[in-house]
């Protein structure tokens, strides 16, 4: 499995006061797969994504990653420059980590035609 979430939970203590954002969620998406998480307005969507991605800490439960998982936030435009290439679009987060522009660019380019997408688009 590249993601296993285990009986995940994550509590936010504000002011003393605690919330519950998701309790004992549990899932597994295998190499290739792809998940969608779907609810309300405050139902832990965005919380089990930034657990999953590792942006958050769960309060209890595991997190196994085997692979990379990224977050497309809401509004795509805000996160996917349009008018960019798609290689620029993948190499500036590898940037961002410190790798060196060369390295980045390589791996950029590796990523891009390993999931099928021409990299002159």
């Amino acid at each position: 499995m590249a993601l296993v979430l285990d009986d995940v939970t994550v509590v936010y203590r504000r002011r003393g006061v605690e919330t519950h954002a998701v309790r004992g969620v549990s899932l597994r998406v295998g190499r290739g797969e792809t998940l969608a998480v779907v609810g309300e307005s405050g139902s832990g969507k965005t919380t089990i994504g930034k657990v999953a991605a590792g942006l958050q800490q769960a309060t209890s439960g595991t997190v196994s990653r085997s692979g990379n998982v990224q977050m497309v936030f809401q509004h795509p435009v805000q996160s996917l420059d349009p008018m960019w290439r798609i290689r620029r679009a993948v190499r500036e987060p590898l940037a961002r980590t410190g790798l060196p522009h060369r390295e980045a660019a390589a791996l950029a380019a590796e990523m891009i035609i390993r999931v099928g997408l021409d990299p002159s688009v």
